[in-house]
This record gives C-alpha cells, structure tokens and sequence, in this order.
C-alpha cells in the first residue's frame, strides 16, 4: 500500500 503511492508519487523516477 505504501509503496504503490510511493510509485503513484514519482512514476518519472522509475520510468528513467
């Protein structure tokens, strides 16, 4: 849960 709005937060970081 927390890491699933974590990743909503800051999809560009992992996208790179």
């Amino acid at each position: 849960m927390f890491e699933h709005d974590f990743l909503a937060l800051f999809p560009e970081i992992f996208l790179i």
